[in-house]
């Protein structure tokens, strides 16, 4: 008889362990996003390293397979363009400013135009091909005429 119970009671805590194993995973699948490299469907545009980039937005001319990606910067979210701050380019809003505006001095090249209006970032990324920017993955398959390059960046968020 003793046995019978402590069988269930071992059923019930493997259920449970379960359950709560299942349910981890379920918060983490919420919270895993994958920054990726975003264009127009309509370009011809190569794949970029995360180096290739980070030197992009931070207004270094880039050639690669004989295209000249046009670097639009997305401040639409705040949260996007902190991961991008951290993830990508790996200095705070000040430093990266400051950054860019040196290079451009520097090299002789151009900021990146700033987007604040995710609607209007994509239409410019539909409308110009050659144009490159940061974008949620979902955003991307959200919205008809854009692809993923490459992704820049995949984890959960703190």
């Amino acid at each position: 008889m003793e046995r019978g119970v402590s069988m269930k009671v071992v059923s019930g805590l493997f259920v449970i362990a379960l359950l709560l194993l299942l349910g981890a995973q379920s918060l983490c699948a919420i919270t895993r996003h994958s920054l990726v490299l975003a264009t127009g469907a309509n370009s011809s545009m190569p794949p970029l390293t995360v180096q290739e980039a980070r030197k992009l937005f931070l207004g270094v001319p880039l050639e690669k397979d004989g295209e000249r990606p046009v670097p639009l910067l997305n401040i639409s979210d705040p949260l996007i363009f902190e991961v991008f701050l951290q993830k990508v380019a790996f200095m705070s809003a000040n430093a990266y400013e400051n950054q860019t505006i040196s290079v451009v001095f520097r090299l002789g090249g151009k900021r990146p135009e700033s987007f604040n209006d995710l609607k209007n970032l994509v239409e410019t990324l539909q409308q110009n091909p050659g144009t490159i920017t940061y974008l949620w993955e979902d955003q991307v398959r959200a919205h008809q005429g854009l692809k993923s390059v490459n992704v820049l960046w995949q984890g959960a968020l703190e």
